[in-house]
């Protein structure tokens, strides 16, 4: 079954479980960490990670420095050529 558990001690867990929450809750419990499991799976794939929007926009804004420092560099060799 589950690596560690052998199916006596799962069967105890569950009545544990069943005792604590009670029978309407439990659905809603397995349902909920179920839900979190999988969330958990998917943010830790590493093929679905995507970059957060502030890096993509650092990015950006690094590009147009870049380009702005440029245009600056080029406006400058103009107005030295016309001096």
């Amino acid at each position: 079954m589950f690596p560690g558990f052998h199916p006596v001690e799962f069967l105890i867990i569950l009545v544990v479980a069943l005792l604590i929450f009670g029978p309407k809750k439990l659905p809603e419990l397995g349902d909920a960490i179920g839900k979190s499991i999988k969330q958990f799976k998917k943010a830790t794939n590493a093929d679905e990670i995507e970059e957060p929007e502030e890096t993509k926009h650092n990015k950006s804004l690094a590009e147009l420095e870049r380009e702005i420092a440029s245009k600056r560099a080029a406006a400058e060799a103009e107005s030295a050529k016309t001096e």
